[in-house]
Order: C-alpha cells, then structure tokens, then sequence
C-alpha cells in the first residue's frame, strides 16, 4: 500500500508532467535525458551483460561490465543536452567539464547494486541535479533528484522541489505517471540495513534493538535503491547503512547515492541524515567521499541521530569501564596509542577522555593540523579585509573572509585536528557547525599596542571550568584549551602563573593543552632567533603543554629547518611542537615550508590561519586539506599540491 498519496494526472507522460509542473527547458532535457538512458540501461540488464571486466572504480569496487556500459550511456545522453555544465560518475575518478556555461550539472550512480543481477534481484540508477557548479568544499546547490529501479516493473521517481512522483515505463515505451507527490508517514513500521553486525558500533546497535522493540519488520534485499524505494512507499520507515568499527565514515558515497535519495525523502516528508546532521548539510571534501546513512521517516531519523549523537557527546559506561581495566592492566599500552603519553595530572578515570582527545585532535597520528581563527582579536581586520601581499603582489582579500562565519565553514568543510577561537565566537557560531572539534583560546590581546608602547600582556578572559560549563552545556566537541605566553615581556610571569594553572585544570577534565609561546618585549631583539624559539619550545613544556606552537625561526646562517631542530629538542619527546604559519605566502612556498619543518626538524604539526582563510571558501577547504596531505598523511609536496589544484574537472 502506498503510503499517502494523491493521483490527480495518472497515466500522464513523463515530458507532459514535466512541461505542466512547471519546470524550466533545461532542467526537463536532463530528466528527459536520465528516462531514455535508463530504457537503454533496462534493455541490456541480463545475466550476460553481468560478465566481470578488469576494472575498479575509484571507489575500489570492480566494475561490471553493465556498469560500464550504463556509465556510457547516462554520460553521452546529458553530454548531448547541450545544458550540462559539469558531470561526475561514481564509476569515473574525475569530474568531466561539458559546457562552461550551461545551468546544471549532475552527479548519477549509473548502476547500483549490478552485482544483484546474477541473483535476479532489483537494482537500480540514481541521479542528482545540481544548479551551477558541483561544489566540493562549500555549500552545493541540490535542485533535484531521480532514482530508477529496475525489478519486475521499471519505476522512475523524481523529484524537482516540487513534491515526489512514480513513473512506470509502459509497454509502448513510455514513462507514465503512476503516482503523483508520494508522501512518508511520519512513522513507519519497515527497516532496512547495510553492514556487518560484528561491525556496529554500540549506539547504532541500541538503536536496532530499540526499532526491533517496537515491533518494526526487517526488509532488506541488499540493494540500496530498492530499498529505500520499498520505505518510500510501503508506509515510511528507515534505511540506514551506518558509520561501521571498520569503516567509520560508512560506505556510500554522498555525491552519487545518498545526497540525491535524501533531497527526495524530504520533499516526501522524511529526512536524510548521517547521524549528526542533515545529509544535505554536510560539509564534501572529496567527489567519492562516503558517509554514514539514515533515510526514512521523520521519527526514525529523528530517533537514529539523539541516540548517535548521545553516543558522540559521552563515552559509554561500558567502553569506559573496559577502557579503564585495560591500562589498570597494562594491556592498553603507549605504543597501541601511537605513543601517547598521558601526563600524571590527569586523574587516572579521566585518561578515556584525555585519549579521546588526543586522537581525535590527531587523526591517530600524533600530529596536530590547527586551523587558528583567533585573529579576529589578535589582528583586528587587517587579516580579513582589504589587501594581502604575496610575493611581490598585492592582492584583494575576498569578500566572505570579513565574516566570522567564512571561519567556521571553512573548519566544518575540510580535514583539519583542532579549529582555535575564543569562547565568545564558539558560542555565536558553533551550535551550527556541530561537527567541528574546538579547541578555546582563553586569552587574546590586538596588535595595536606596539611592544615600544609596552611590552605586550594578555590575561585570560575565560577560565578552564567556565570552558568545561560551557562544553557540558551546548554539547560541542570541545577538545583542548589554548593561551599564548610572551616570554621576555616584563609580564611574563603574569602569563606564566595563568598558563600552568590552566594546563593543570584541562588535564584534570581530559583537555589538552596548546601554548602559543613567542618571544617578544623590549628585551628581546630577535624574536625569530632560533636558540631563543628553543627556549621557548622549552618553556611551554615546562608549562605542562601538550602542544607547543612558535614561530619558525630565520637563523643568521644556515637553513631554516636545521636550526628547527633545536626546538623540537627543547621541547622533549612528549611535546609536540608546532609552528605559526606566519605571513601570507605562495601555496607551494607554504606547502615546501610545511613539508620541511616536518620531515626535516621533526616538528609535530602546524598552525595556520590567514594562509588558509584568506581565500575563497573553496579553495580555502582545498588548501587545509593540502596541509593536512603533508601533516597528517606525510605526503609529498607534489602530492599535497595536486589535493590544492584538484577542482576534479577534466581539462581545467
């Protein structure tokens, strides 16, 4: 039974439909487009057109050969349109660019679920439709969807903003109208489920129990488009393939497959998510990247992300409990972490959050990305408007840097450890950008008091326990503190009382601990001296930081990253130092700096704030991940470079 429908033009034609709903010419062709590939891909379904070639996608999956060939057939029917712009394959690697200025572009899964062929189950093709460009990094422009399934019946649904619609081809050939805006209950009785059992995590599991509890039948072909078509129209329900112990960011791509099936849930009324967010809200990083699923109902959905996002906001009894007896036992060792050490002030029912912590900041690396956004006070507006120089150019600063929130879409979007702000503009921006591990600066002063004035002072303007209040109260994933000391300034010891007391308080709640540590007062000639940025790499650890950030030192002789070494030296084995990005400079300059202060000095990360922000959100979210290539990845510069230059688009 289908689930809340009306049918006012049933057995209309598909471009009829079209044409009276009002949809502009070229957003009809691509529709018109997607129907005619997937009758050809209908006629050629058979056990024999399943043969396996030598092939994989850029997903890793070996390609059939009906997955090529409905690859070719969808890509050459939108080329000849005329009105694409840029198109993407899940079966390609890169984006193809057909017409510059055409007003669409769009994504397709050609053929999920072929190898479901040999099996005679149904499978299927879905398409989403963008306006513009597909954009990777900021915020898309989703304006409609399509799916196929192809079973005993060959069934189209679509949607362009304008409710949800099933289509069936007929026997002369024709797509007609079956059903006309389809809608989801708001609570459904089905669900289906992707991913070994062996391989959920605690959550996702309490949350089956939890559907099985009240009474909700399992539905599940293996398919993806099938699947949820059965939840769209048997009544509403879930479908959900889900963040796995062996695959945390799920395993279906956003682009091609869940993105387009949660435009079409929610115009039906339901909701797609990936857990912690709407799926139409989270932030791409990469064409092919994959996401944890929950498409369905309204009530399901809703229940599938309050008990995962209870799960991420504390760490449950029994994992703590375990967690607990193994390093009582000694079986959760240093080494098992990435040699973390977690230092003594951090009571010993407190080291599962501290180790959180630290991995999380560190992609399990023990190396820390910082993106720092705290220039907001630190430098006023001069790093957020107007001109920069780079080299020997000076160039325009875009317009959306002057916005705080050009920062936090930029954090949400890329591959970064830890994003530094002061508590005030967490507070302001941070409940929309949920997904963002924070790290808070306590204390901040602007650059307009020269240190000829006065030697430079900065008290803190927020306290430890306010941060963990904070923390507790607007559940963010706040990770560690920060605070900058300036060793040399007649007021060093001020900075130095505040410093320690805060790192001992953050140890005490599982924080870690970030100094800014900068020489700079009337008695310091050369803050860029490396025997003194030592000293200072030295000082922070004695401060109890876990991390160290400098400045990158200019030695009379020699290169810079040998004389590095000697801070990394100062500042022992278990503290990680990390350096300031500095001036604004060319991107490969910044990358060849970043690889060798790494793999050079032995640095354990970077800090960098206007070398990122100060660019289009696109290209800002392209550069973090660059750094992050060479920080987290260990990659080389040529590599890092072809993360900051890829738009994906073939011959651009």
């Amino acid at each position: 039974m289908i689930s809340q429908t009306t049918t006012i033009n049933q057995g209309a034609s598909l471009p009829r439909f079209l044409e009276e709903q009002g949809n502009d010419s070229a957003l009809q062709k691509i529709i018109l487009a997607v129907a005619e590939s997937c009758k050809k891909i209908r006629a050629h379904i058979s056990i024999q057109s399943a043969a396996h070639i030598q092939q994989t996608n850029p997903s890793g999956e070996q390609q059939l050969g009906l997955d090529h060939l409905a690859d070719e057939v969808l890509t050459a029917h939108l080329k000849e349109t005329g009105v694409v712009r840029q198109c993407a394959s899940e079966e390609q690697k890169e984006m193809m660019l057909f017409s510059p200025t055409a007003p669409y572009s769009v994504v397709f899964d050609p053929l999920d679920g072929s190898s479901l062929i040999e099996v005679n189950l149904s499978i299927g093709t879905i398409v989403g439709i963008h306006q513009g460009d597909i954009v990777l990094g900021g915020k898309r422009n989703l304006v409609a969807a399509v799916y196929v399934v192809y079973g005993p019946l060959t069934t189209l649904v679509f949607s362009t903003g304008k409710g949800v619609h099933q289509f069936s081809l007929a026997p002369n050939g024709d797509f007609v109208l079956e059903t006309e805006h389809v809608k989801l209950n708001n609570k459904g009785s089905l669900y289906a489920i992707g991913g070994l059992r062996r391989e959920w995590t605690p959550a996702h599991a309490r949350l089956i129990d939890s559907l099985e509890e009240e009474g909700y039948k399992l539905r599940y072909s293996g398919g993806l488009v099938p699947d949820v078509h059965q939840i769209l129209l048997k009544g509403g329900g879930l479908f959900t393939y889900p963040a796995l112990r062996d695959a945390p960011d799920g395993k279906l791509r956003l682009l091609f497959e869940i993105e387009p099936l949660a435009f079409i849930m929610q115009q039906a009324g339901g909701r797609g998510s990936n857990g912690q967010m709407p799926v139409l809200s989270v932030g791409t990083k990469d064409l092919h990247q994959r996401v944890p699923a929950y498409l369905g109902s309204r009530y399901e959905v809703e229940k599938a992300e309050m008990m995962i996002q209870e799960r991420v906001q504390r760490t449950s009894k029994s994992e703590v409990s375990e967690m607990e007896s193994d390093m009582a036992q000694g079986t959760l060792t240093e080494k098992s972490v990435h040699n973390v050490h977690i230092p003594a002030d951090v009571p010993s029912h407190i080291h599962h959050e501290y180790l959180k912590n630290y991995l999380a900041m560190t992609h399990h690396t023990g190396r820390l990305m910082l993106f720092a956004g705290d220039q907001k006070i630190e430098h006023l507006n001069d790093d957020f408007y107007g001109k920069i120089k780079v080299g020997e150019s000076e160039v325009p600063i875009p317009a959306d840097d002057a916005d705080p929130e050009h920062l936090f879409r930029i954090a949400s979007s890329a591959r970064i450890g830890v994003f530094a702000a002061q508590l005030g503009l967490i507070a302001k921006y941070g409940p929309s950008y949920k997904n963002i591990p924070y790290l808070v600066k306590l204390n901040s002063k602007s650059h307009l008091v020269k240190t000829a004035q006065k030697d430079p002072q900065s008290q803190a303007m927020a306290t430890v326990e306010q941060v963990v209040q904070f923390k507790k109260n607007s559940g963010l994933t706040i990770v560690a503190v920060g605070y900058t000391v300036y060793a040399g300034s007649e007021f060093e010891s001020e900075m130095i009382k505040e410093a320690a007391q805060a790192a001992f308080e953050a140890h005490q709640h599982g924080l870690l601990v970030v100094f800014w540590m900068y020489p700079r007062g009337k008695a310091v000639t050369d803050e860029k001296d490396p025997h003194l940025i030592a000293g200072a790499a030295g000082m922070g650890s004695c401060l109890g930081a876990d991390f160290v950030k400098v400045n990158y030192p200019k030695p009379k002789e020699g290169k810079p990253a040998e004389a590095f070494k000697e801070a990394i030296l100062a500042a022992g084995a278990r503290t990680g130092v990390i350096t300031a990005g500095g001036g604004s400079k060319g991107v490969r300059e910044f990358l060849q700096e970043t690889w060798d202060q790494i793999n050079i000095s032995g640095c354990k990360g970077n800090a960098t704030g206007r070398n990122i922000h100060q660019k289009p959100l696109a290209e800002a979210v392209r550069l973090a991940n660059a750094i992050s290539a060479i920080t987290l990845d260990l990659k080389s510069v040529d590599e890092a470079m072809k993360v900051y230059t890829a738009t994906g688009i073939v011959g651009e």
